[in-house]
């Protein structure tokens, strides 16, 4: 081994950090073509773009990305930017109200099943009815929130707006035409 001391930072694990980062970049480079392969088409500015920052344009956006009312007029019209704008204000708001009813909601209910469950003993069946009762509560929970915070809302604006061809209700299904990928 004739590496020198100092000539690379930390010199005793740099063989071994280098096989690192190359693993690290052949899953970023494998993560970055799976998702945004099909892109290229509609976003041309996002050409030069690392994976770092798509990641952090993403993790801005998401709430965004996750309405699919907001997605359907963003990519299947060209609005006006006052209108994105609006969009953009009613997600940003309602998301947070969302958000905080769901930790409210979400707190008392754990705070009421510790209450219940103070003095009882359950066994490792009961424990998975409860634990997966839970489950799917809060899944339903969670989607009457959506449903009646943002996404109301977000619905309501696109029709006053006269987008309403594009509103689509959480969990349903809509047709899509050929330039949806």
């Amino acid at each position: 081994m004739n590496i020198k001391r100092y000539e690379h930072m930390p010199y005793y694990f740099y063989p071994s950090g280098v096989s690192v980062v190359k693993l690290e970049d052949r899953v970023i480079n494998f993560l970055d073509w799976m998702c945004d392969a099909h892109e290229e088409a509609r976003n041309p500015h996002d050409k030069n773009h690392s994976f770092y920052s798509r990641a952090v344009f993403v993790y801005k956006n998401f709430m965004r990305y996750s309405n699919p009312t907001v997605c359907n007029i963003m990519f299947d019209t060209q609005a006006t930017r006052p209108e994105y704008d609006r969009l953009n204000s009613i997600i940003t708001s309602q998301t947070r109200s969302f958000y905080l009813a769901a930790v409210a909601v979400h707190s008392v209910a754990f705070m009421y099943m510790s209450f219940f469950f103070r003095y009882r003993r359950l066994g490792a069946m009961p424990t998975f009815f409860v634990a997966s009762a839970y489950y799917y509560a809060f899944g339903m929970v969670n989607d009457i929130l959506y449903s009646s915070f943002v996404d109301k809302r977000i619905v309501q604006e696109a029709k006053i707006m006269g987008l309403g061809q594009h509103a689509q209700p959480v969990n349903t299904r809509k047709n899509r035409g050929f330039n949806f990928i």
